[in-house]
């Protein structure tokens, strides 16, 4: 009589052997896996890029200039009981029919703030093609309770509280600096009387999207395939007082819809400063372009093609003291001086329209 063999089973080490063979697997596949998603979000990241540079191209085709970056406007129902002088929407509202977002557009009341009340439907949108996947924070829109602007642009009443704001992880490119004359007082009837050198600064613009002037297609002198348009900045990397007043989709201010190459890309991963600074507000740092890709950011070139600039791109340092680029100071008028020998950097003259600068691909 023959004896079957008895069943045997795992002991407790063969067992741990396999979990853990298990888990390396997991280890090594798990980089792969998030990669992949990067990748993805990466590459609907240019998509939107793509998109936006094409809108304005578009604008452009029925308006024979670009939209401006900003510029001052005369509001009603101010917080001081009268009419007042105040920034301007962003360029994204213009381009807000060439993104299939006309309804939007059509619900814009141009004669009102988009802060104010009457814009409340438009002023608390979050729109996807403005929002990098990769920054998933710029989803959720901001939330306030009271009405807490100081800026003379209307009281919201109780009844339509709290109001949300959306918020953009693109912006325009307004060159190397950011030009932002004084704001007319109350009683001025011209957006030039609060400032003698209001033409000079506005004059110092270079890039595409600035404060008060629509760059025609013909002064990109330095060619469509040389010069930035767009550029990210990451809402993920504000500090949580700054998630509250920065990057608003529909504001024409630098730090919201537009910023400058003063600094390098993500300059915004060191140490923020809180130092309001330059004209129209923000720090060095938050008017700098960003994202959470690693190793650069994506911007969108006025040809309408996208190209991913890593963070090592030759630039102008940041100078701590100024709280502005190395090289950089303002005058007793509020124009911009470059201390003698200072020398743009590559990215710096990748983000002017009419520079003159000769750069080949093998420099970004």
């Amino acid at each position: 009589m023959i004896r079957s063999a008895k069943a045997r089973g795992f002991t407790l080490i063969e067992l741990l052997v396999v979990i853990a063979i298990i888990a390396v697997l997991i280890s090594l596949l798990l980089p792969a896996v998030q990669s992949a998603r990067e990748a993805a979000r990466r590459a609907q990241c240019i998509n939107n890029l793509k998109q936006l540079g094409l809108a304005v191209h578009n604008y452009n085709d029925g308006n024979n200039v670009f939209p401006a970056g900003d510029w001052f406007q005369l509001y009603p129902l101010t917080n001081q009981g009268g009419p007042g002088w105040h920034h301007a929407g962003s360029f994204f509202l213009g381009l807000l029919p060439f993104i299939e977002q006309g309804p939007v557009f059509n619900s814009f009341n141009s004669t009102h703030h988009p802060f104010q009340p009457e814009n409340a439907t438009i002023h608390g949108l979050s729109l996807s093609t403005l929002v990098c996947p990769s920054d998933p924070a710029a989803y959720q829109k901001i939330t306030w309770a009271t009405d807490v602007f100081g800026g003379g642009y209307g009281i919201w009443p109780a009844n339509m509280l709290p109001y949300y704001i959306g918020v953009s992880t693109y912006g325009g490119s307004a060159g190397t600096f950011p030009v932002y004359p004084n704001q007319p007082g109350a009683g001025m009837t011209g957006e030039k009387q609060n400032d003698a050198n209001f033409d000079a600064k506005v004059g110092q613009g270079n890039g595409i999207f600035y404060f008060g002037h629509n760059v025609r297609l013909s002064e990109i002198t330095d060619g469509t395939s040389n010069t930035i348009m767009l550029g990210e900045r990451a809402y993920g990397l504000l500090s949580a007082n700054y998630k509250t007043v920065w990057y608003w989709w529909d504001s024409g201010s630098y730090g919201d819809s537009c910023w400058t190459s003063m600094l390098k890309p993500n300059s915004l991963r060191g140490v923020i400063s809180d130092i309001e600074s330059l004209p129209g507000g923000g720090s060095a740092q938050l008017n700098a372009a960003s994202s959470l890709h690693p190793g650069g950011c994506n911007f969108g070139f006025s040809d309408g093609s996208v190209k991913f600039l890593k963070d090592s791109v030759s630039s102008w340092g940041f100078n701590p003291t100024t709280q502005m680029a190395t090289g950089v100071s303002q005058d007793a008028n509020g124009l911009f001086v470059l201390v003698p020998g200072t020398q743009f950097g590559v990215y710096q003259q990748l983000s002017t329209r009419n520079g003159g600068e000769v750069i080949s691909a093998d420099q970004y």
